[in-house]
């Protein structure tokens, strides 16, 4: 994945649309991503990214 700063994009559509795994590549890939993520699980006080990519029960529980 060649990223551009200046006209990359993520769109992640509504509820149902998750699945296991996702945006754990790229967190692995760019750690600019992997740093987001981290952030995402301090504020949020769980680790959201720990739900995407390993508890795929817990991902529906929207």
């Amino acid at each position: 994945m060649n990223l551009n700063p200046q006209k990359t994009a993520f769109l992640f559509p509504g509820q149902g649309s998750q699945a296991l795994g996702m945006g754990k590549e790229l967190a692995f890939a760019y750690p600019i991503a992997r740093k987001t993520f981290e952030e995402a699980d301090q504020i949020l006080g769980f680790s959201l990214s720990k739900i995407m990519w390993e508890e795929g029960d817990a991902l529906n529980d929207t």
